[in-house]
């Protein structure tokens, strides 16, 4: 980016041969996002939801679920952190 602009572009199997173009340079102008988000209104389609019906369909990771033993380990962090603080706070002794 020596001279100050950068320009690539992407070729799609579904949208063809350079399906998204991007320009790049130096300045800290916003027309183009200003632009390009009257050319999106204008366009009217819901682009948020093409994308979406492009993503193909995942089961939600177990991690996203709540279950007794994540809600013991998270009474258990918390009571360790307020023993933590107190310790640091009132000059507490740990008893082991």
């Amino acid at each position: 980016m020596r001279s100050g602009l950068a320009h690539f572009w992407v070729d799609s199997d579904h949208a063809g041969a350079r399906a998204v173009e991007v320009r790049l340079t130096r300045t800290r102008d916003v027309a183009g996002a200003a632009q390009l988000r009257s050319v999106l209104k204008q366009d009217g389609r819901d682009l948020m939801a093409e994308f979406r019906a492009l993503v193909p369909h995942r089961r939600p990771v177990a991690i996203q679920h709540w279950s007794l033993r994540r809600i013991a380990l998270s009474l258990l962090v918390l009571a360790v952190a307020v023993a933590a603080v107190l310790v640091v706070v009132r000059g507490w002794t740990v008893v082991a």
